[in-house]
């Protein structure tokens, strides 16, 4: 419905058709700093802009690397395309005031014969969610709608499709996907569309109506209390979102380790990416993977033991980042202590195959040859040291007859209790000027 005219002062001599172009013109920018006067200009002109603005918001999640996220105003007909997590208009859609939106999340079913673009799909649903709690909004109302891609169905003959098995017991594809989801907090509708009659009969929907229930309820802020608590038909549900950011790093480090072993396109090049982004460019050893790892042994041991038991796939995956790396830098001595990620996808174009070490060497992509510990940076060393020690600890609180015996090094007698349990000082506010000393010799599978 148009503003009466004589409220919107020099923009009131033009047709309502005509300002319904400008503003649209104005929207993709429109919460940036230099774009925000016009809202402030008076009530009249805040009014019918943001009546435009706050109707529908489609988002649509494809399981391909390109576009990342694609958001479309369905009043407006305008579309954005977030080109990845850092796009600045990440942090531009954060400051939309949800309350006043209808959000449609669409993602497109994943091929099960390129399991990556599950992981890939898992990862850019989390960038969303992240955004979206980060506004700090109540919400409006969210519908997730399920949808095919070309011919791609979230079932496979009559029975939900799981691109990756052994994934909690085997969570389908549509679970996995969804569960992100129930971090977010206030929203007051909650709905789910499945992408064709044959999905809504063949899917098992326990835990998406559970999930959505908990939704609804506030669950993450209030805690697990729906309507299916009582209905023993639920108990798995129940047991799971009791601890729903458990859940949550469960199936996060669960879907790294995968990462390591999947095969297709979709995962070689997000095996690129993982190591591409293992640190931060330069020089100060800033490592948000690591930060990832070290915050999983100390905040959640028991997912670790369950799903990378002794952490063989971790050390397995650092030590070829490691010869990947030193093939990158070649003889350039420099440049084993500086971080590249251009580097990385100038030297694998076509991504990184499956993490086996003897297929790597077989491939060319790694050297057999010894590592020399000495040479590394210390980055490389003190983040093994910490993994071994936590290793160390908790390969003697499973087998040892004592349970509470704790292997605790020189330089870690000063560190608290929980460290010394833990196994590390990451996330540790008592303990983190308490720096530890690790043995460059004793990073076991380098030096042999």
């Amino acid at each position: 419905m148009a503003t009466p005219a004589l409220k919107l002062g020099a923009f009131g001599r033009l047709p309502y058709e005509l300002r319904l172009q400008i503003w649209k013109q104005l929207l993709p920018a429109l919460y940036m700093s230099d774009h925000l006067a016009i809202l402030r200009t008076n009530k009249s002109i805040y009014d019918e802009i943001t009546n435009q603005l706050y109707d529908t918001f489609d988002i649509h999640i494809s399981p391909s690397l390109r576009p990342w996220i694609v958001i479309r105003s369905r009043q407006l007909q305008a579309e954005w395309t977030i080109d990845g997590e850092n796009d600045w208009r990440c942090a531009v859609f954060k400051s939309i005031p949800f309350h006043k939106i209808n959000l449609a999340v669409h993602i497109e079913a994943p091929h099960p014969e390129d399991p990556g673009q599950l992981i890939l799909l898992w990862k850019k649903v989390n960038v969303l969610v992240e955004v979206l709690w980060k506004s700090r909004s109540p919400f409006k109302s969210i519908d997730l709608v399920f949808e095919k891609s070309h011919d791609i169905d979230w079932q496979t003959d009559g029975e939900s499709t799981k691109s990756i098995e052994h994934i909690r017991g085997g969570l389908p594809d549509h679970d996995i996907v969804f569960m992100p989801f129930c971090l977010l907090a206030h929203v007051e509708e909650f709905d789910i569309t499945p992408s064709s009659h044959e999905m809504e009969k063949a899917i098992d929907w326990g835990f998406l109506n559970y999930g959505c229930e908990f939704i609804r309820n506030n669950g993450y802020s209030k805690g697990n209390h729906t309507m299916y608590n009582s209905d023993p038909e639920y108990e798995y549900e129940v047991c799971a979102f009791d601890d729903i950011d458990a859940l949550a790093a469960d199936l996060n480090f669960s879907l790294d380790v995968h990462l390591d072993d999947v095969p297709g396109p979709t995962a070689n090049k997000l095996r690129l990416k993982r190591f591409a982004k293992y640190f931060v460019d330069g020089d100060k050893g800033e490592s948000p993977y690591m930060q990832f790892i070290l915050g999983i042994l100390r905040h959640y041991p028991e997912i670790v033991r369950r799903r990378d038991i002794f952490l063989y796939n971790l050390f397995n995956r650092h030590e070829i980042l490691l010869r990947m790396h030193e093939d990158i830098c070649d003889d350039e001595l420099s440049l084993r202590h500086t971080w590249n990620q251009k580097r990385w996808y100038q030297r694998f174009p076509n991504g990184i195959p499956p993490l086996s070490m003897p297929d790597l060497v077989e491939q060319g992509y790694i050297s057999d040859k010894p590592l020399d510990p000495s040479e590394l940076s210390s980055r490389f060393v003190e983040f093994l040291g910490a993994v071994q020690h936590w290793v160390s600890n908790m390969w003697r609180k499973s087998f040892n007859t004592w349970p509470g015996l704790v292997y605790c090094e020189d330089w870690a007698q000063e560190w608290c209790e929980d460290c010394q349990v833990t196994g590390l000082t990451f996330g540790c506010s008592d303990c983190i000027d308490l720096e530890p000393v690790y043995d460059y010799e004793r990073s076991e599978g380098l030096s042999e």
